[in-house]
């Protein structure tokens, strides 16, 4: 017998590399009636967990009424089954990360407006997680059981799926994953990206990517490790508390060039690469303004890295930064706005710099993004 099977060597790993990352407590296998009912689900097609979600609003939200919170899970769970599914994940991913503005009554019964945030991303033990495995979702015609679903506070933000060592990859994806898109399309609502293993090649990737863009994580911790492609490697790499809130936060794109979106994940390089350029900005002074050199190759997603870079900057720090875009072709100049502009990450019509002089002007005043090219200079 092989033991290394779906049902057995490869699910059990998986969810003692969660434990080791969440705690002991993190796992439900909700294979049995016994187990699904601990979820206090309504009904099997449910898939935000709401025994989870409240408390955890509440907590976060702790000067905010019942009804306040209330509201927000009704904003939250409400039927988007009329959009694409890139669509209703892009809708729920901006209120997941920004929160969900309410209508309050206060003391002398006038209505003001309050935000209900659904994450801690500065302290991520504030923070509910839970690995459920084995979990039945019944669908508008059928009804489907993904392997392990990754919940935090509820919210159900990383779906992996499994196959024995003998089978190739190839299948997790094309006979479960686009079958659950089918199927079960409100679970990839709130979805943050995908796991697919057959405990040899593991890849991570989004909802919109076709298979040929699944990836490998091959890091843990830091960008001088040496590189790995296990299951242990990527559990960690993409599970450890903080990076999985980190990417949630800072590493999501969704890109309108072509003529449908395409949600955008990074991969393990462009992570690592954009935090180590990050820490150098936090510790700017003490470098004396020197980032150091972040080096892609060509066609492996600079642009991305770039709007994540300056994304991350202006959403974590304090300080009204500007990002100067330096290209050597006037083809790239215009294609670099595009860039940002593409995937909704600019805050004004292109702003160029012509020459030294007006450079200097533009730095002079308040802007986020100015494009220029080097032979100006």
């Amino acid at each position: 017998m092989n033991q290394f099977s779906e049902d057995n060597l490869i699910e059990k790993t998986v969810i003692k590399l969660i434990k080791k990352l969440w705690g002991s407590d993190c796992h439900i296998n909700a294979f049995s009636d016994e187990n699904d009912l601990k979820l206090e689900r309504e009904n099997q097609g449910e898939v935000v967990l709401k025994k989870y979600l409240l408390p955890a609003l509440c907590k976060l939200n702790p000067t905010l009424p019942e009804d306040a919170i209330l509201q927000a899970v009704d904003i939250i769970t409400k039927d988007r089954s009329n959009l694409s599914l890139v669509n209703a994940n892009r809708e729920v991913y901006k209120l997941l990360v920004g929160g969900v503005n309410v209508n309050v009554v206060g003391n002398g019964g006038e209505t003001k407006t309050e935000q209900v945030r659904f994450f801690d991303f500065a302290k991520p033990e504030n923070n509910h997680f839970l690995a459920v495995s084995q979990l039945w979702i019944v669908g508008q015609m059928y009804t489907r059981r993904p392997d392990i679903i990754l919940y935090v506070n509820g919210i159900p933000l990383m779906l992996l799926e499994l196959k024995a060592s003998h089978k190739n990859l190839l299948d997790a994806y094309k006979d479960n994953i686009r079958d659950y898109k089918d199927t079960i399309p409100k679970l990839f609502w709130y979805n943050m990206g995908i796991i697919i293993s057959n405990g040899i090649e593991n890849k991570f990737g989004s909802l919109t990517a076709s298979f040929e863009f699944f990836n490998e994580w091959k890091k843990v911790e830091k960008e001088n490790e040496k590189p790995k492609t296990d299951l242990k490697t990527i559990i960690n790499g993409l599970c450890d508390k903080t990076r999985f809130l980190d990417i949630f936060e800072n590493f999501i794109l969704y890109d309108e060039s072509k003529s449908s979106i395409s949600k955008i994940v990074p991969r393990y390089f462009q992570y690592y690469g954009v935090n180590n350029v990050f820490a150098n900005v936090i510790n700017r002074k003490k470098n004396k303004g020197k980032l150091g050199v972040y080096w892609q190759t060509q066609g492996s997603g600079k642009s991305f890295s770039m709007v994540w870079l300056s994304q991350k900057v202006l959403r974590k720090l304090e300080g009204n930064f500007t990002f100067v875009i330096v290209t050597d072709r006037t083809q790239l100049d215009g294609q670099a706005y595009k860039n940002f502009a593409n995937v909704g990450a600019v805050y004004e019509k292109e702003v160029h710099a012509e020459t030294i002089e007006h450079l200097k002007q533009l730095l002079s005043q308040d802007h986020r993004q100015i494009f220029t090219t080097i032979q100006k200079f």
